[in-house]
């Protein structure tokens, strides 16, 4: 399954790495390496399943990617039935993210 993307389109995408990093770590994530990529992720894949967020900064924009991840099924998308109450849950946190900094990013540096 794919990786749900959301893009944000901004100025400066390095001015958003404290808000990112407060939300993510509020919502209970935690920045590591997994499968050789450094993401927010939350659960061990084993016994809960994972929830992971990749950040990519572009020059002129944030790229969010959320999957999960468990030990029987491998990585997936946030469609689907199984583990539907944590991919919404996922979904729902990385589109305030992005609606926060988009939010942000509209109303200017002052704001920011």
């Amino acid at each position: 399954m794919a990786r749900y993307v959301n893009r944000v389109e901004v100025g400066n995408p390095g001015a958003f790495t404290g808000e990112i990093t407060a939300y993510m770590q509020k919502e209970g994530f935690k920045l590591e390496i997994f499968n050789n990529e450094t993401v927010w992720k939350k659960g061990d894949g084993a016994l809960i399943m994972a929830r992971c967020v990749l950040v990519l900064f572009e020059p002129n924009a944030i790229v969010f990617n959320a999957f999960t991840y468990d030990a029987m099924l491998g990585e997936g998308g946030l469609t689907g039935f199984v583990g539907m109450f944590p991919k919404k849950k996922l979904k729902k946190i990385v589109d305030t993210l992005a609606d926060n900094i988009r939010k942000k990013a509209q109303d200017g540096p002052a704001a920011q």
